[in-house]
């Protein structure tokens, strides 16, 4: 008997375990007018055999041409669909996970219409890229005006793969993800927008308005994604929320675009405390305090990094006796 339905009665998890469970054999063909896209998997006693979709009609040969495995004269050797057996639990639990990234990269890419450009060097000038080929051939390709999903297409990668990949960039500093529905055109001066956002932020901070400080701070960098202060400030608001691991994250991004940046050595100190990461707290301030000589506003922070650097070292050393 044909299952057939919207799939809001019966999430598409569950349709796969029943035909997991069933042991069916046959096409699943779920079609969305919303996306103007359909996909095909195809069942055997319950098992994933060959799947397809419309956004991606790329054919196995094309795709070995294009990441070189193959050359034209062999490329007639190829068959162009080849089945394989892939257990539903293995699929689901790859879902699942991929929905995980997803919440993670959203807020950066929220959807595919995104557009990366390339970052303006560093102050100073930096270092060389250490990337993977497949970043490599991302970058390549990015032109300030292909969105994910063309540079999916061009590449014959899936949107998913291209995002995760652009994401990573974004986060090393490398591009700059830009909203074409959202950016702003025409503005006098990006650094003032941002210096006056970030004032904003602080005072909301030091009132202990999270809510306002936030929504100032994560303005700023939308506006100045590559500026170190932004995320500096970032950092010290998840700090304040009590969100240690997220502090981190924003803390090291800071210091990956200015790693002179005395204060967020020491705001991750903190925060590695916070995770109980002792021995990296401990190098951290002692990098903090190398650079903190040259600022007068931060050698008045001596006398609480040193307390917490007392604290953090019994600690550690307790660890290291009970270990």
């Amino acid at each position: 008997m044909a299952i057939e339905g919207p799939l809001k009665e019966l999430g598409i998890h569950d349709v796969f375990q029943l035909l997991d469970l069933s042991r069916k054999t046959g096409a699943l063909r779920v079609t969305s007018e919303l996306r103007h896209n359909q996909g095909t998997i195809y069942f055997e006693d319950g098992t994933i055999i060959f799947a397809e979709i419309r956004s991606n009609p790329h054919p196995l040969g094309a795709l070995l041409l294009r990441t070189g495995k193959f050359n034209e004269e062999r490329i007639s050797d190829v068959p162009t669909e080849i089945l394989v057996r892939i257990p539903v639990e293995a699929l689901l639990m790859e879902g699942a996970r991929r929905i995980d990234e997803w919440s993670r990269i959203e807020g950066r890419i929220p959807h595919l219409g995104v557009v990366a450009s390339l970052a303006p060097p560093p102050p100073g000038g930096g270092g060389e890229l250490d990337l993977l080929p497949p970043e490599w051939e991302v970058l390549a390709l990015i032109d300030d005006r292909r969105d994910i999903r063309a540079l999916a297409t061009e590449l014959g990668r899936s949107d998913f793969d291209v995002a995760k990949t652009l994401f990573g960039l974004e986060s090393a500093g490398v591009i700059v993800l830009v909203d074409p529905g959202t950016a702003k055109r025409g503005r006098p001066t990006v650094a003032g927008e941002v210096a006056e956002l970030v004032a904003k932020a602080e005072q909301a901070l030091h009132r202990r308005d999270f809510g306002a400080a936030r929504a100032a701070a994560e303005q700023a960098a939308t506006t100045q994604p590559h500026d170190p202060v932004v995320h500096l400030l970032l950092g010290r608001l998840h700090l304040a929320q009590g969100a240690p691991p997220a502090a981190v994250e924003e803390l090291r991004r800071a210091l990956r675009l200015d790693p002179l940046l005395a204060p967020a050595y020491r705001q991750l100190g903190y925060a590695l405390v916070a995770l109980g990461r002792f021995g990296e707290a401990l190098e951290s301030w002692e990098q903090w305090e190398r650079l903190a000589a040259r600022s007068d506003e931060e050698m008045a922070e001596l006398p609480n990094v040193q307390r917490a650097r007392d604290a953090a070292r019994v600690f550690q050393g307790m660890g290291a006796t009970h270990g």
